[in-house]
């Protein structure tokens, strides 16, 4: 009887790792989409529970605080990618069929760099040679082909988008009604320990909180002050390089290397003295208050990984998992961390007994 037993819970083990596999399979295309609605529900649920007591009904405050999503996170994410990817598609389109700007902006910047070299005492001819390996018309018409392929890539399937905004929503919806009790039943059929299972819970709710304060809001207050301090010194397209400080705001101080100083640089080649103090102060002064001061209270007692630790979950997870992999690859990178960290500990334990 107890050989039995034991044939069967093996056999069951075995069965359950085999339909596991499949199940994992038919998953993987939502894998992001549902991670997603997991963080969101994480967010949000202060929201629902306060919609619920007023409206005394789950079903109607779960599907009030959908509708919140949708017009805080979906609307407005479609509405810029949509603008930044006709934005970036014209400039690559403008700069094809028009090099005159870039070419006078490459002879100042050749004449400003030998008045420069000259007085660093460089040789003319070795200036000379720098420079006419630099390009300026072509490289920038590569970088203009990349960015507009990049919007392109994540905005021109509208169908796969929405029917993906759907799954997300439509998961979100349950979540906020049975996600406590889903949650439950993964740590009872857990093999981990309760204290184990805590802590890989709050710190997937911690990192998630963390992310979203630090990376997505971040970027955003950055995103909206670059472009708006585009278009007010005259940069065009603004939301195209709104979109790109807000991406590389992850990294305290790298717009200011990346995109300030160029700018900053161009206009002293153009002779624009006022703009270029202009972008320096808030290249300098501005995004490093947000970094130094908005970022660290934004994030409170959420702890954060390592800024390296996150550029690199930030830039894999969007290879791996698409635009909003931003958000989960730091997420999949603290879990692993959490995991390990188990790991560990358990190691430790079995080593001193």
């Amino acid at each position: 009887m107890a050989k039995t037993n034991k044939f069967s819970v093996y056999f069951l083990l075995a069965f359950a790792i085999i339909i596991g596999i499949e199940v994992f399979r038919i998953f993987i295309p939502f894998i992001s989409t549902l991670i997603l609605a997991f963080i969101f529900w994480n967010l949000f649920d202060p929201i629902y529970i306060y919609l619920e007591k007023f409206v005394k009904k789950a079903q109607i405050a779960s599907l009030l605080t959908c509708i919140i999503v949708f017009l805080l996170i979906v609307i407005p994410f479609f509405v810029v990618g949509s603008i930044a990817t006709e934005e970036a598609v014209g400039i690559y389109k403008n700069l094809t069929h028009n090099n005159n700007s870039l070419l006078e902006l490459q002879n100042n910047t050749r004449n400003l760099s030998l008045t420069v070299s000259s007085k660093l005492r460089i040789s003319p001819e070795e200036m000379g040679t720098l420079l006419n390996n630099l390009n300026l018309p072509d490289m920038a018409k590569k970088l203009a082909a990349s960015a507009a392929d990049l919007f392109q890539q994540v905005f021109q399937q509208v169908t796969q988008f929405l029917f993906l905004v759907f799954v997300m929503l439509f998961t979100l919806y349950f979540l906020f009604i049975d996600g406590s009790k889903f949650i439950k039943y993964i740590f009872r059929i857990s093999p981990l320990s309760s204290s184990e299972e805590n802590l890989l819970w709050n710190r997937f709710l911690s990192m998630s909180r963390a992310t979203i304060k630090g990376t997505l809001i971040i970027g955003v207050i950055q995103g909206i002050i670059g472009g708006l301090s585009f278009w007010g010194l005259g940069i065009n397209p603004p939301v195209v390089w709104g979109v790109l400080i807000g991406i590389l705001s992850v990294i305290p101080f790298l717009n200011l290397f990346v995109i300030w100083l160029p700018v900053a640089v161009w206009f002293l080649v153009s002779g624009a003295w006022v703009s270029a103090i202009i972008a320096i102060f808030i290249g300098l002064i501005v995004t490093g208050a947000i970094d130094n001061f908005l970022k660290p209270k934004l994030i409170g007692s959420d702890d954060p990984l390592h800024p390296v630790l996150i550029l690199v979950g930030i830039f894999g997870g969007i290879i791996e998992f698409g635009i909003m992999g931003f958000i989960i690859g730091p997420l999949v990178l603290a879990i692993f961390m959490t995991t390990l960290e188990i790991f560990e500990k358990k190691h430790a334990i079995s080593n001193s007994n």
